[in-house]
């Protein structure tokens, strides 16, 4: 780990976020609860926050269970505790991409502040049925600049639908039914259809299109866009490994053994009819994994 914005000198906000960075790309299924522990003044875990890791930021988010409500006491006392495996059968503690661990258990201590950093959001109010209305009220209530479906396509128009056989319809295959790998990037509907909650073809070790539990090999059985989880969403790892577009930077050796972890080619592919295909540039990728991580939006289905 290299930098966090919660310790002594930093209090946390009761409605913020503890975000740790660290300077490797991170084995997703060692980034959990018990990998990264949150506790009280009394070593007790008063609530089960959210943990999100990002393997473009190379960050791990630990927060609020009901977003942008308070769920931290007012001027306390709290730590996070990074944990180490005990051998190398054990996947409670966190390891890098290539196994490493830690060298040692990290403990982070902070208070909190008296305030909250946003004021109090009241709940929806619950005054129709309707599930038209229902859905107005929700996104009439939502918290401003989530990014949406609209945001992302341009990126997977210009990278990844391009060359009339990549992941979009095309006039061979004007619905986008038979995609290449079976997924289809380019609409709202094709994402819905193939890529969300759906496990990779290149990696998928069950009967089904489902996702099953994650192996113990690096992005076997992991979706390809899991809502809210772009350290678990396999097709980011597919984008990173065609270069370093991380913030901090990875180091080239972190690169190559990304490209080697995954199942066939990084993408976009380097060369597309002929000519060179650069990678994703990093505010690119930046998009992609901040739309994941707030929920893979795709509730529209015409971005013109």
């Amino acid at each position: 780990m290299i930098a966090t914005n919660a310790d002594a000198a930093h209090k946390i906000p009761t409605d913020g976020s503890i975000t740790l960075t660290f300077d490797r790309l991170l084995l997703p299924l060692s980034v959990t609860r018990q990998s990264v522990a949150f506790r009280d003044a009394f070593n007790q875990a008063p609530v089960s926050p959210v943990v999100i890791y990002d393997p473009v930021s190379l960050t791990v988010t630990i927060s609020s269970p009901s977003p942008d409500q308070p769920w931290l006491l007012p001027n306390q006392p709290y730590k996070v505790i990074l944990t180490v495996p005990k051998d190398v059968n054990d996947m409670g503690g966190l390891r890098a991409i290539d196994n490493a661990t830690l060298d040692h258990p990290y403990v982070i201590e902070f208070f909190t502040t008296s305030d909250p950093q946003r004021p109090p959001q009241r709940p929806i109010a619950r005054t129709t049925s309707d599930p038209t209305d229902r859905a107005k009220l929700v996104k009439d209530r939502a918290p401003a600049g989530p990014l949406g479906y609209c945001d992302v396509q341009p990126i997977f128009l210009t990278s990844c639908g391009v060359g009339g056989h990549c992941h979009n319809a095309t006039d061979q295959n004007p619905t986008g039914d038979f995609p290449p790998m079976g997924m289809l990037l380019t609409t709202a509907e094709g994402i819905r259809n193939t890529a969300i909650g759906r496990a990779s073809e290149e990696m998928n070790r069950g009967a089904s299109s489902a996702p099953l539990a994650p192996g113990r090999r690096f992005g076997e059985n992991m979706p390809i866009i899991d809502p809210g989880n772009p350290g678990g969403s396999y097709l980011i790892y597919k984008l990173l490994a065609h270069g370093p577009a991380t913030s901090p930077a990875i180091s080239d050796d972190e690169a190559a053994l990304l490209l080697w972890r995954i199942a066939g080619q990084a993408m976009p592919p380097s060369v597309i009819d002929g000519k060179q295909k650069p990678p994703l540039a990093l505010e690119q990728a930046e998009t992609i994994s901040k739309w994941i991580a707030q929920g893979a939006r795709v509730d529209v289905d015409d971005c013109h």
